[in-house]
């Protein structure tokens, strides 16, 4: 009876991520915002007479190429901006449960993109555009990834979590510098901690 109520938990599970998933990918197409929208736009899709910026963000320049690849279609660069948020969401839980419980892997999968799901809440003000907020956030997510592989054992971990550690800080501080210097210091206290 348990084995049959996991199969169908865990199938419930996946059909409501694959759902959400599914709705946040179809609304990519709809609405603009101009107030904080149109900043970000303008920002991305042409960032170098924006070099100097109130507050400092430098969002623009790491969305710019990204942009440029997907020809300027702001639903795509929605899309991807969700298909990233997903992503990154599901790597950490993956490597959370793994880490934490002993489950095979379809279930660690299968849980991991459930879990995931509310990294969707950072998109929850109806805004799928790129912008700073979700660049902090994406940093945020490669930083703890960063780390959670550094302290698994293995020469190719350790330097693959530290890679990411560092595209993270340098992505946060691009989105804000204030987070950087904060998850700065995360990282020197989990480094201090775990060693």
């Amino acid at each position: 009876m348990s084995v049959l109520l996991e199969r169908i938990l865990l199938a419930l599970s996946a059909v409501t991520t694959a759902t959400l998933f599914a709705w946040l990918l179809s609304y990519s197409s709809y609405g603009l915002s101009l107030e904080d929208e149109g900043f970000y736009l303008n920002f991305i899709a042409n960032p170098f007479p924006y070099a100097i910026n109130i507050p400092p963000s430098l969002f623009g320049f790491v969305y710019h190429w990204p942009y440029q690849w997907v020809g300027g279609d702001i639903a795509v660069l929605r899309m991807a901006n969700v298909t990233l948020t997903m992503a990154l969401g599901s790597i950490l839980s993956f490597l959370v449960i793994r880490r934490l419980w002993t489950v095979g892997w379809l279930q660690a999968v299968v849980l991991s993109a459930g879990i995931a799901s509310t990294a969707s809440l950072a998109l929850c003000n109806g805004l799928l555009t790129p912008n700073y907020y979700t660049l902090a956030f994406h940093s945020l997510l490669i930083v703890t990834i960063g780390l959670l592989l550094a302290d698994r054992p293995g020469r190719m971990h350790r330097v693959l979590g530290w890679i990411l550690v560092g595209v993270g800080g340098w992505c946060c501080f691009m989105a804000k510098p204030t987070t950087a210097a904060a998850i700065a210091l995360v990282v020197i206290l989990s480094v201090v901690i775990l060693r």
